[in-house]
C-alpha cells in the first residue's frame, strides 16, 4: 500500500481541489437537491448535512458514514442509487483527470504497474476502485476520497473486498506496514533467489493475501539479482566518482535513484514501479 503523494500537499491547497471537484461534477445536474435532502434526514445526526458534505468528506469522515449506515441498516432508495452510479459516476467523473488532478503514476495497491493518463487522446491505463465498494455504499461513490485510481488487475481481483488501508490514509506509512526480503533457494545464490515479503502488521498482509502478491513479487526475482550483482560491482569509490561527475555528490537521493533505477524515498514510491521492492531490497544489501 503506497500513500498518494497528492496527500503531502497543504490541506487548504487539497480541499481548493476537492470543492473544485465537487463544482464540475454537479454542474447542470438533476436530483442534487434530493440528494441534499437524503443526506440531511438520514446523516444529518452524525454532521453531514448535505451531498457536498459527503463527496467532499476526508476518509475518517466517510469511514464514520459507514460505520453509521451499518448500525442503522441505512439504505439509499434505488433511484438515487442508480442516479449516483449511471449518472454521476459514469458520466460525470473524467478518470483521465482524475488521475493527473492526484498525481498517480503508479497503482498504489500493488507498486507493480504504471497506471499512467494522457488527456491528449483521453488514453488512461488505470480503473477506479471504490474503497468503500459503491454497490454498498452508492452515497459515497463519487467521493472524492473514495476514489482510487489502480491498475486494472488489482481493481478486477479486489472487487468489493473491505481493505484496511487506503492510499489517502494519512496514518499508513509503507515503511511501517511491510518489507521486502529475498531468500536464497540453492548454493548457486544468483540463479535462486526468492522474493519474500515480511509482514510489520496484521492488517496489511490480509490485503496483500486478497490481491495475491506474495505470488507477483516472486515474477520480480531478477530484480533483486540485478540489484546484488550492482553491490557487487558498484564499490563505494566507483559511487563517490559517480557523484562527482554528476556534480551531485552531496545528493545522495539523486545518486541512489540513478544506482537502483527506482525511487528510494518513502513519499516518492509512487512514483516508479517496484520502488519499494527495490528500496528495501538495496537498503538490506548495503547498496544504498
Amino acid at each position: 500500500m503506497i500513500p498518494f503523494l497528492f496527500m503531502k500537499k497543504d490541506a487548504k491547497e487539497r480541499k481548493e481541489i476537492v470543492n473544485d471537484y465537487y463544482a464540475r461534477l454537479v454542474r447542470g445536474r438533476k436530483k442534487i437537491g434530493e440528494l441534499d435532502d437524503w443526506c440531511l434526514l438520514n446523516l444529518g445526526i452524525i454532521g453531514i448535512n448535505n451531498f457536498k458534505d459527503v463527496v467532499t468528506a476526508e476518509l475518517e469522515v466517510l469511514n464514520n458514514i459507514k460505520v453509521y449506515m451499518d448500525k442503522n441498516t441505512i439504505n439509499l432508495p434505488n433511484s438515487l442509487k442508480t442516479y449516483i452510479i449511471n449518472t454521476l459516476y459514469e458520466k460525470g467523473i473524467d478518470k483521465v483527470q482524475f488521475a493527473q488532478m492526484i498525481e498517480v503514476t503508479v497503482c498504489p495497491y500493488c507498486n507493480r504497474n504504471f497506471i499512467n493518463a494522457s488527456s491528449k487522446k483521453k488514453i488512461v491505463t488505470s480503473q477506479i476502485d471504490h474503497f468503500f465498494n459503491k454497490s454498498q455504499y452508492s452515497i459515497m461513490a463519487v467521493s472524492f476520497y473514495n476514489l482510487i485510481p489502480v491498475c486494472p488487475s488489482c481493481n478486477r481481483i479486489k472487487s468489493t473486498e473491505q481493505f484496511s488501508y487506503s492510499p489517502y490514509d494519512e496514518r499508513a506509512r509503507a515503511d511501517e506496514l511491510l518489507r521486502f526480503s529475498f531468500e536464497i533457494t540453492d548454493v548457486d545464490f544468483l540463479n535462486h533467489i526468492e522474493v519474500v515479503i515480511a509482514y510489520q502488521n496484521k492488517k496489511i498482509k490480509d490485503n496483500i493475501n486478497i490481491l495475491g502478491l506474495d505470488e507477483l513479487y516472486k515474477i520480480h526475482n531478477d530484480v533483486v539479482r540485478e540489484l546484488i550483482e550492482k553491490k557487487m560491482l558498484y564499490v563505494d569509490e566507483y559511487v563517490y566518482q559517480m557523484g562527482k561527475l554528476l556534480g551531485n555528490d552531496n545528493n545522495l537521493d539523486e545518486i541512489n535513484r540513478l544506482i537502483t533505477g527506482g525511487y528510494n524515498q518513502e513519499k516518492m514510491y509512487g512514483k516508479r514501479p517496484l520502488s519499494k521492492l527495490i528500496t528495501d531490497i538495496s537498503k538490506e544489501i548495503g547498496l544504498i
